[in-house]
């Protein structure tokens, strides 16, 4: 995908100017170059001397969610009153939900003894990948 789409991509979601949208977008890329592919917020901030972490949080799922995207997630279960990881990433948010109904996890957390049995006892958090980056 052409990075002019991106930016433009970005542009329109986030009604921002194009010079703003193109050094967001370059920043993620650059991120996700220098980190094997993760791509995380405050990497992207530092890159762009931004303080502002609303705009880039938006870019960058902006990026994430337009079809043929740059940037791919791995969804990965914290449990909400530690946030210790439960398990490993998984694909989707779906895939959590599902591992979490048929026993895939624990029913204690590891980290601080807390219960594990329901929706509202996990928290998902998506990291993000720069597609094609070898890790």
């Amino acid at each position: 995908m052409s990075r002019d789409i991106e930016v433009l991509a970005v542009e329109r979601a986030l009604k921002i100017e194009s010079r703003r949208a193109r050094l967001i977008v370059d920043a993620t890329h650059q991120a996700g170059m220098q980190a094997g592919g993760r791509v995380t917020i405050s990497a992207v901030l530092i890159l762009i001397g931004e303080e502002e972490a609303g705009i880039v949080k938006l870019a960058v799922m902006a990026l994430f969610l337009m079809p043929g995207s740059p940037i791919y997630g791995r969804f990965v279960p914290h449990h909400v009153v530690c946030d210790a990881v439960l398990g490993p990433a998984e694909p989707s948010k779906d895939s959590v939900w599902r591992k979490l109904e048929n026993d895939g996890y624990s029913r204690s957390c590891r980290y601080c003894g807390g219960h594990v049995e329901e929706r509202h006892d996990i928290v998902i958090r998506v990291q993000f990948w720069l597609s094609g980056v070898q890790r």
